[in-house]
């Protein structure tokens, strides 16, 4: 378990330099992504001692995602560990009122859509906001069934996300229950409860062309002219 914490300390460690590399270029005109391309285009001349140490890092075939991803230690006394697959989810960000012109002032001035936008967005209402919403890929989760630490005679049950890879701590292996990816396969997926929404967002998009969508504000967030 000490190399697998070494191993994630490494990984934060990587994350911290490729955000603040991309924090340096964000603003270049070339920006990190192309500096990337850059740095494993063939057709670029450079020194065969620099051409040979980028063929050796693979640059081309890095995928950070994977390499953010954790070595995840499940605790002790783990009974049983089944997978399972969220396939129904989205992230939602949020687009203020400012930024929302800015972007619509932002289209040609011969856009046919730019004066039906502009209308649109001025038609959210104070007590609402925009957000754009993207749906996100089928996500990994691990349901495991664990012994109570402070009653023996109990178990617990509890949900975990899964990114990467999966070590348990002690000597023997508990049940194991894999699920492929609903989203693979050629049966239809059964429809299950549907889970009541974090945030009172709207089924359709208020503006289709920036899949921007209306929702309710809460409480203590500031008005929609205003944040």
């Amino acid at each position: 378990m000490v190399l697998a914490d070494d191993f994630n300390q490494a990984k934060v460690a990587f994350k911290d330099v490729v955000l603040a590399i991309r924090k340096k270029y964000q603003n270049h005109k070339h920006g990190f992504d192309k500096w990337i391309r850059g740095a494993t285009d063939p057709q670029i001349s450079r020194p065969q001692e620099l051409q040979d140490a980028l063929d050796t890092a693979r640059l081309s075939e890095i995928d950070l995602r994977r390499c953010y991803a954790k070595v995840r230690a499940l605790p002790d006394q783990i009974k049983s560990i089944s997978w399972t697959w969220a396939i129904k989810h989205s992230t939602m960000k949020k687009i203020h009122y400012a930024k929302a012109v800015e972007r619509v002032k932002n289209l040609p001035d011969d856009h046919p859509a730019k004066s039906l936008v502009t209308d649109l967005i001025e038609q959210v209402g104070e007590d609402e906001m925009l957000v754009e919403k993207s749906d996100l890929p089928a996500a990994l989760r691990a349901n495991l069934v664990s012994v109570d630490p402070f009653n023996p005679d109990r178990v617990k049950r509890f949900s975990v996300a899964i990114s990467g890879v999966v070590l348990c701590r002690q000597d023997t292996l508990p049940r194991r229950l894999w699920r492929d990816n609903p989203l693979d396969s050629k049966f239809p997926i059964p429809e299950r409860l549907a889970r009541e929404p974090k945030f009172d967002c709207e089924a359709e998009p208020h503006i289709d062309m920036f899949n921007w969508y209306k929702r309710k504000l809460t409480d203590n967030e500031p008005r929609y002219r205003h944040g």
